[in-house]
């Protein structure tokens, strides 16, 4: 599942032992492989509308209760996934992060039940992430501010429920919507595994192998320094 372990150091170390016995990990990061992802992500790859400026991703989950007790477990449980799908539709990796994990004023979490950043991508776009699983409803929306459109990604959920893609080229017509690419032939959860099984059997590495999965973690571990020391950190 997500993560494989809570820091940086001890996943590169549980990797390198991996490697060292012939052993393969992969992570559980499959909302990577919605359909309206993959399309955000062709459409990011291919700078169809140009390169990425400006973004913002809010995720507002209406959870109910807490997760299982933990430091941080909203970034564990829940702001890992959001900030793997930002990479993979961005198709490039976060430098730089700031931001925090936090108790809102009236939450009745025992733990931070929200996230709040600034991710700085490899090209200079800059992300600004709302994560939060103490929301009343649900909801989800990616919006990437392109050269020459923007490119709007909505689900009814936090993520799972009805998915849309919008564009939006001409300010007097607005938002458009966009036929989403068609679906995989498995369930996202399946992907992960195929693509597991396959690479034991010889085939390509996989997007959510272990090692892949360091910047994610990469991510979560600035974000944490960045809120304890208030300022912002290179991701590594």
């Amino acid at each position: 599942e997500k993560p494989f372990v809570l820091e940086l150091e001890p996943a590169k170390r549980l990797l390198n032992l991996a490697e060292s016995r012939s052993r393969k990990v992969v992570i559980n990061q499959q909302w990577r492989y919605m359909p309206a992802q993959r399309t955000i992500r062709r459409l990011m790859r291919d700078k169809t509308y140009g390169e990425a400026q400006i973004a913002h991703f809010n995720g507002y989950k209406a959870r109910g209760s807490e997760y299982p007790d933990s430091p941080y477990s909203q970034l564990w449980q829940m702001t890992v996934h959001e900030v793997d799908s930002i990479i993979s539709m961005l198709n490039q990796p976060v430098v730089e992060v700031y931001g925090h994990a936090y108790k809102p004023p009236k939450t009745t979490w025992n733990r931070e039940s929200t996230v709040t950043a600034e991710m700085t991508m490899r090209n200079g776009c800059r992300v600004i992430l709302v994560s939060t699983s103490d929301s009343r409803t649900h909801g989800c929306e990616f919006r990437i501010e392109c050269e020459k459109a923007a490119v709007v990604m909505r689900n009814t959920r936090c993520m799972g429920g009805e998915e849309t893609v919008f564009i939006g080229e001409d300010p007097s017509v607005g938002l458009q919507p966009y036929p989403i690419d068609p679906e995989l032939d498995r369930s996202t959860d399946a992907q992960v595994a195929l693509s597991f099984s396959s690479w034991i059997r010889g085939g390509p590495e996989p997007e959510t192998s272990g090692r892949n999965n360091l910047e994610v973690l990469g991510v979560l571990d600035a974000l944490i320094k960045a809120g304890a020391s208030g300022e912002a950190q290179k991701v590594g």
